[in-house]
């Protein structure tokens, strides 16, 4: 009786940590979902990739420098991602065809840089770097308020 009683036990709780994790998984992709479907300012985008110490096109070219892709990769993967949001994005001024174009450059070279990171090209790096930096000045001319 004593022996049943434990295996009903043991497999009660083995069912139980069974529906907790599943709980714990499904938990993880509403959070993944959440974050795909965030979306952010052109002020948000600017600011993560390229204000303060922590910025990420800082933290890419840190790396780059140093040769140390393998902390390039993540932070040039996010500058991407962000950069793809930015086209899409309504310009706080400006017209509409030169956002268009100047915010689309800037998406293609935030990907050329993920690009580069992954293969550890450092020229090509270097290019999109570039790139990206000589941008800034014509792209706020224009849209920056």
């Amino acid at each position: 009786m004593l022996r049943k009683l434990l295996k009903v036990t043991l497999a009660g709780s083995i069912g139980m940590l069974a529906l907790v994790l599943a709980q714990t998984e499904t938990v993880k992709a509403d959070d993944k979902d959440k974050k795909a479907d965030k979306k952010l300012t052109t002020k948000q985008i600017m600011g993560i990739g390229h204000k303060g110490a922590d910025a990420l096109f800082g933290k890419v070219q840190t790396a780059v420098k140093a040769k140390k892709w393998e902390d390039a990769v993540e932070p040039a993967k996010e500058l991407a991602a962000n950069g793809s949001l930015f086209p899409k994005a309504t310009p706080p001024k400006g017209d509409a065809k030169s956002w268009e174009d100047l915010a689309g450059k800037y998406a293609d070279n935030t990907k050329a840089l993920s690009d580069a990171v992954e293969k550890k090209d450092a020229d090509a790096a270097a290019k999109a770097g570039k790139a990206i930096g000589s941008s800034c000045g014509a792209c706020h001319k224009a849209h920056k308020p």
